[in-house]
């Protein structure tokens, strides 16, 4: 009897291995998914290693790198028949249950062959996405996803954002969204409410948009990082209302909003913890930590600091034949979409050009670390019909010393650029860019970021200048979330614009004052 009953646990327990070690495959079969072969596993591997950019961790190591979770990996055929491979990663505490967050790595493949790979977020508005992951994975790229209410927020393998979408009842949404993590200090900073903004688009001056929080915690210590869903509304390209919806929170010391029980792979619930892994929204508590108590590096090059002596020299009392505008955009890494990059101490300036005038507007954090963030500005020039001509160069700065500031404009004459923009213009045009100009110089802050919806760096300066004129460049050339527009991103914009130089070079050297 004995015997018999120890064969049969014996039997009993060795069926359970084999369940065990099977479950994956049965998970897979359940579900219409294939098990991956261990040559397409390396070949993933090898592309992803590929395709990271190594400047994006210097300074916050491996801690800022999202790992794939390759154990778990298994293929998926997407809606439109294309091959995908599939491999969760590590997953955050989510506090607002209203909300359900995944994220993977998909990895477009033929046969063995890995051709493309992006970090993919679904977010879940009062919808289970874990009970849909599926459907979800087979879709991420489609218009309309039956019954998906929440977004989809579309990453590179760097886990820098490139797109996203908002569904509604299935439907896509006339929406930008992203998750934003700030310190509570920063998310906070206008009154809990709406606040009235004016935005930019390309035809000018927008009506006031109203900036809207919803469910965040009260009273939180200033160094709190909370972590918000944010979704911006536009209409005819003025953004109109803002909201930013409470999903988590992390203080000093560990506090946080509460415990996981599991890292999300495969197919657990997705609401659990995982350590040295970036948060949701592409790890901006890594890139954009300590942005608010950021610096300005003295560049030795003052700012302006009567406008009027620089417009008097356009009064020449000669007879114009022509006029143009030059737009110039110092990329932090030439050809690249980068907001930054890092740029050794070197006692408040950074040169590499014939008039010895620093490269990009740079910010030093509380770390150390200086954060050079590229620079755009303007030549406005008359040319008269004896062959002379007036040029006056200028670029938008904080007056202060910080990341938000009253704001300045500076001579950038012989500024370094990666790439440039000319357009012809009419004299009323010209002169609608040098009001605009000259409206900024008496009246607006430098605001590095959106993060207070009130975002106006160089860039927006400099875009808003040219669209006086008639440019109509776009709203957005950054999607981050944090940004609007970068030198990096709308760089790479105006390098698809027919006409614009991509070489770099140095800006044209302005005439200076006039009395």
């Amino acid at each position: 009897m004995k015997k018999n009953a120890l064969l049969f646990l014996t039997a009993l327990f060795a069926a359970c291995l084999f369940l065990f070690a099977c479950r994956k495959n049965i998970d897979n079969y359940l579900h219409d998914r294939e098990s991956v072969p261990t040559q397409q596993i390396e070949s993933a591997k090898i592309w992803r290693l590929q395709h990271l950019d190594d400047r994006l961790f210097k300074s916050s190591g491996l801690s800022g790198l999202l790992k794939p979770q390759w154990s778990d990996a298994y293929t998926l055929k997407s809606s439109t028949g294309k091959q995908l491979l599939i491999v969760p990663a590590p997953e955050k505490y989510v506090a607002n249950k209203a909300f359900t967050i995944r994220r993977f790595f998909v990895f477009a493949s033929s046969s063995s062959n890995i051709n493309d790979g992006n970090i993919i977020e679904f977010i879940g508005r009062d919808y289970d996405v874990q009970d849909h992951i599926d459907h979800l994975l087979k879709n991420y790229d489609g218009r309309a996803i039956d019954g998906f209410n929440g977004g989809i927020i579309k990453y590179d393998i760097n886990y820098r954002f490139i797109t996203s979408r908002y569904f509604i009842n299935g439907k896509t949404q006339a929406s930008h969204i992203s998750i934003n993590n700030a310190s509570y200090k920063t998310m906070m900073s206008v009154n809990t409410g709406t606040q009235s903004r004016v935005a930019l688009s390309s035809a000018g001056l927008c009506a006031p948009s109203v900036k809207e929080y919803i469910n965040m915690p009260p009273n939180l210590a200033p160094d709190c990082i909370i972590q918000a869903f944010m979704e911006e509304t536009s209409v005819d390209g003025c953004v109109t209302h803002v909201t930013y919806t409470y999903i988590s929170h992390t203080c000093p010391g560990g506090v946080s909003t509460g415990q996981g029980s599991g890292q999300g792979g495969g197919s657990g619930s997705g609401s659990g913890t995982s350590s040295g892994n970036p948060d949701y929204g592409g790890g901006g508590s890594s890139e954009f930590s300590g942005l608010d108590s950021a610096t300005l590096l003295a560049d030795g090059n003052a700012a302006i600091e009567d406008i009027q002596e620089y417009l008097n020299c356009f009064n020449d009392n000669k007879a114009a034949q022509g006029y143009t505008l030059t737009i110039y955009v110092d990329q932090p890494y030439a050809n690249q979409t980068d907001w930054f990059r890092v740029v050794v101490p070197t006692g408040g300036v950074v040169t590499n050009n014939p008039y010895n005038v620093p490269t990009g507007i740079t910010f030093q954090k509380i770390s150390g670390e200086n954060f050079d963030v590229g620079h755009s500005f303007v030549t406005f020039e008359k040319n008269n019909a004896d062959g002379s001509n007036v040029r006056q160069t200028l670029g938008f700065y904080p007056k202060g010393n910080g990341v938000s500031s009253p704001g300045a404009i500076k001579d950038n004459s012989g500024h370094v650029y990666d790439v440039k923009y000319t357009m012809n213009v009419t004299a009323a045009q010209f002169q609608a860019a040098l009001d605009k100009m000259q409206s900024d110089f008496n009246n607006k802050r430098y605001e590095l970021t959106n993060v207070y919806l009130a975002e106006y760096n160089c860039t927006d300066a400099a875009i808003s200048w040219m669209n006086a004129a008639g440019a109509n460049f776009g709203t957005y050339s950054s999607y981050s979330g944090v940004f609007r527009n970068t030198p990096g991103d709308f760089g790479q914009d105006l390098r698809g614009r027919a006409g614009a130089v991509k070489t770099t070079g140095n800006g044209i050297a302005g005439k200076g004052k006039c009395n």
